[in-house]
């Protein structure tokens, strides 16, 4: 897991609210935001997906929650923020979204970490870190996979 250590840095965030927390994930991860749609539910698709929607034709994997976790409240996702992953497409939950803009941040950054910023207190996502912890680094299934033919 990688740190950034500063005094005060500026980044271009998406800015996005759930259950009356608020996240931030860089401008450049972000493929799109969407009317939330129900996910169809995957088999075994564990505890942190909620299912897929599809997106222009693409599949999308959506999280019960931003960072992964279970959701704990009644805030009813009303858009999905559509985020580009080195697994494919990651859609997180969101029941409120803000325009991307630059967010001053305070202190140091550590992705699922939750920091002080010019738009308020809120939790860095980085859609790779969660897709990996998720499924798994794309490099070590593709290793198995290829062990196995």
């Amino acid at each position: 897991m990688s740190t950034e250590s500063t005094d005060s840095a500026t980044r271009n965030l998406l800015v996005f609210g759930l259950e009356g927390a608020l996240f931030g994930v860089d401008a450049s991860d972000v493929d799109a935001v969407v009317s939330w749609t129900e996910p169809v539910p995957l088999p075994r698709g564990g505890t942190a997906v909620l299912g897929v929607v599809q997106d222009r034709g693409r599949i999308v994997s959506v999280l019960r929650h931003p960072s992964g976790a279970e959701r704990s409240g009644d805030d009813e996702p009303r858009r999905i923020v559509i985020c580009r992953t080195r697994s494919g497409l990651l859609g997180l939950p969101a029941s409120s979204t803000r325009a991307i803009a630059p967010v001053a941040i305070f202190g140091e950054v550590i992705p699922g970490g939750v920091v002080d910023t010019g738009a308020g207190t809120l939790t860095y996502i980085v859609p790779d870190a969660i897709a990996d912890r998720i499924v798994g680094p794309r490099h070590a299934r593709e290793d198995a996979a290829l062990e196995g033919t």
